[in-house]
């Protein structure tokens, strides 16, 4: 069996990562494609801690919402990645799937490198700690102007 394929879509929120991530796998899928989608943080144990941090849904000693450190999130969604990669990407390619992932890599990169104290300098360590994750076969980086990626957030309510 032939190899997979992974095609990561990557931006800023209200970029429209998910909706062209849906039109593609349509698009796949009608051609006889079998097609995973998938999405940072993951669904995975790793990633839901990820996505209750993020909606500052962890508690502290006091009970009273705690937020995380960007380096210990830098942290969180390396681990993230390299468990999403052995328990969902890597199987499905084995399959002979296309695997379409929301965000990957380069969104980490850019957002823990614009959180960290470090900026830019953090860099280096950002890339050490995902030197195993899996390199895409393609990455789409969708460009909007920041004025319609804010009009599309408050469409959306966020």
């Amino acid at each position: 069996m032939k190899r997979g394929r992974f095609v990561v879509l990557e931006g800023v929120d209200g970029s429209g990562t998910t909706t062209q991530l849906e039109l593609l796998s349509e698009v796949l899928r009608e051609r006889g494609q079998r097609v995973v989608t998938t999405r940072e943080p993951s669904s995975g144990p790793v990633g839901q801690l990820l996505r209750r941090a993020l909606r500052r849904e962890l508690s502290g000693s006091e009970s009273a919402p705690r937020s995380l450190p960007p380096a210990s999130l830098a942290l969180l969604f390396a681990a993230d990645r390299l468990d999403h990669i052995r328990e969902t990407v890597e199987p499905a390619l084995r399959e002979g799937a296309w695997v379409l992932c929301d965000r990957y890599l380069l969104s980490s990169l850019v957002y823990q490198g614009a959180t960290l104290p470090e900026g830019e300098a953090a860099l280096p360590w950002l890339r050490t700690l995902n030197e195993q994750a899996l390199r895409p076969d393609l990455t789409l980086v969708l460009r909007v102007s920041p004025e319609e990626a804010e009009r599309r957030r408050a469409a959306r309510g966020g």
